[in-house]
């Protein structure tokens, strides 16, 4: 694996992360926790080129605001500086083997084509 692959990969595993960690202290405290990720190119999975540097809010496990301007948050948020690097929100299973799917039984006794 190249090692801009290898980059792009284990700063997809860390979003993956701080977003399940969001969601697991939102459940253990009663206000939401915030964290600002500054300075992120984000993936959308529909376009073809990574977004200009932008700022990205998350409340508790919702995105609430995206800008590429400045965005203000309160004293108690956790801010991350992404320097750049790629954030590809919603990202949910990271790897996956389609041929381990079989079929059920009654699906093998339909038609196959």
């Amino acid at each position: 694996m190249s090692s801009k692959r290898l980059e792009v990969t284990a700063y997809l595993v860390v979003a993956f992360v701080i977003f399940n960690v969001s969601m697991f202290a939102q459940t253990r405290s009663e206000s939401p926790t915030v964290i600002l990720l500054r300075n992120v190119r984000i993936f959308d999975g529909k376009s073809a080129t990574l977004s200009a540097p932008a700022n990205v809010l998350v409340r508790g496990n919702k995105i609430e605001r995206i800008s590429t301007g400045p965005i203000a948050v309160a004293s108690g948020a956790r801010v991350i500086d992404g320097g750049g690097r790629t954030l590809m929100p919603g990202l949910i299973d990271v790897h996956w083997h389609a041929m381990l799917i079989r079929v059920t039984p009654a699906e093998s006794f339909g038609d196959v084509g």
